[in-house]
C-alpha cells in the first residue's frame, strides 16, 4: 500500500511539473556530469553566447602568447582598465605562470556560460578549461548580458578541481 502511495505521488509531481513547464538548463556547458573538459558544438540554448565563446578563446590566445597589451588595450572594457591596472594584470598572469607553469592547450569549442545579476546588471561568464604545464586552471571571462559580447568586463582564474555542475564555476 505504501508503495502504491510513493508511485502515485511521484507520478502526480511528474504530472505537475510537466504542466508548469518547468525546465532544467543543463546544456549551459560541454560536456557531460562526468566530463567538464569535452569539445562539442553549443547548443540550441547557448548558441546566442557564440561571440562570447570567442572572445574567450581570443582572451586565452593572447595570453599563451604573451599578448598581454592586446588583451588590456582590446578587450578590457574602460570600466575594467579603471579596475585593474596593466601591470596588475601583468603581474596576475606572471602569477598563473609561476604556479601553473605556461599554457600547454585547451580547446576551443569547450565551452560553458554561467548568468548572473548584480546591482540590477546581467552579466554572462564564459567558463574555459585551460591545461598548464602543473595542472588545469578555470578561467572565467565576464561580459555584460547585452547580446553584443564584445568587451570583457570581468574575469577569475582558479584550479580546477573535479568537475563542475552546469551553471557553475
Amino acid at each position: 500500500m505504501i508503495k502504491y502511495f510513493q508511485i502515485t505521488a511521484l507520478l502526480g509531481i511528474c504530472i505537475f511539473l510537466n504542466a508548469c513547464e518547468v525546465t532544467i538548463d543543463a546544456n549551459n556547458r560541454s560536456g557531460t556530469i562526468e566530463d567538464d573538459y569535452v569539445a562539442e558544438p553549443l547548443s540550441d540554448m547557448s548558441r546566442k553566447y557564440e561571440h562570447a565563446l570567442k572572445i574567450s578563446n581570443t582572451f586565452v590566445n593572447r595570453i599563451e602568447s604573451g599578448d598581454l597589451d592586446s588583451i588590456y588595450e582590446n578587450l578590457f572594457s574602460n570600466d575594467l582598465q579603471n579596475i585593474i591596472s596593466r601591470q596588475d594584470f601583468q603581474k596576475l598572469i606572471n602569477q598563473i605562470h609561476s604556479a601553473k607553469g605556461k599554457i600547454i592547450r585547451y580547446k576551443e569549442m569547450q565551452w560553458g556560460f554561467i548568468s548572473s545579476k548584480e546591482e540590477e546588471r546581467n552579466y554572462i561568464g564564459s567558463v574555459k578549461i585551460v591545461e598548464h604545464d602543473k595542472g588545469m586552471m578555470k578561467y572565467l571571462i565576464v561580459f555584460d548580458d547585452d547580446s553584443k559580447f564584445d568587451e570583457i568586463v570581468g574575469f577569475r582564474f582558479k584550479e580546477k578541481d573535479g568537475v563542475s555542475l552546469p551553471g557553475h564555476f
